[in-house]
């Protein structure tokens, strides 16, 4: 069976509140955009995304997913690319609820044991996944039904890397102030 494994656009991404320099965010249309010219490549979004979805692109130095086509749409609701593409209909777009009601209607109508992906992982996604058996079942990476660093406060990030500029600077500091006694010792030693 192939599955299309892609960003699930949380309903609270973790990524958008991991990025210290606000390069993602979620649109009013649900989808999770990284906006590459502000992006620093630092993949704390890999880090915090529970489906380790975002792909660093190490020509570019940026970190890239999808977008839902949103870029490439004159108008909202037209199709992301996938769904255009897919062959048997497998993949929809359209309002939530909508969704949500035609994921229901096709698991009554297949009579077979499924899982719908996206209804509480992660806090919820804006992309559903009608999957036969849980997703730990089938190999996938579990999401936990909650995000905890969804809120996660840039300061933070950026107080550890002052934390880290500062021990750096003391280490070289000691190193430099050891350096030059050495240096003034070898020096001022009779030959």
């Amino acid at each position: 069976a192939y599955h299309h494994w892609t960003c699930q656009h949380c309903r609270q991404p973790a990524c958008v509140g991991a990025c210290p320099v606000s390069a993602i965010t979620k649109l009013s249309g649900g989808q999770v955009v990284i906006n590459e010219s502000k992006c620093i490549g630092c993949r704390y979004c890999y880090q915090s995304c529970p489906w380790k979805v975002p792909q660093f692109d190490f020509k570019k130095r940026v970190t890239r997913k999808c977008t839902l086509c949103y870029d490439k749409k004159p108008t909202n609701y037209v199709k992301p690319a996938c769904v255009a593409a897919c062959p048997v209909e497998a993949l929809i777009f359209d309002y939530k609820i909508e969704v949500i009601k035609e994921a229901n209607r096709r698991v009554e109508r297949n009579k077979f044991p499924s899982y719908i992906m996206g209804m509480r992982e992660a806090g919820g996604t804006d992309l559903l996944t009608i999957l036969p058996a849980r997703p730990r079942n089938m190999g996938f990476v579990v999401a936990p039904q909650k995000i905890i660093n969804q809120d996660l406060d840039k300061r933070r990030i950026a107080s550890a890397g002052f934390m880290s500029a500062s021990a750096l600077a003391g280490v070289m500091y000691i190193y430099s102030s050891l350096t030059q006694e050495k240096d003034k010792r070898s020096h001022d030693a009779p030959d």
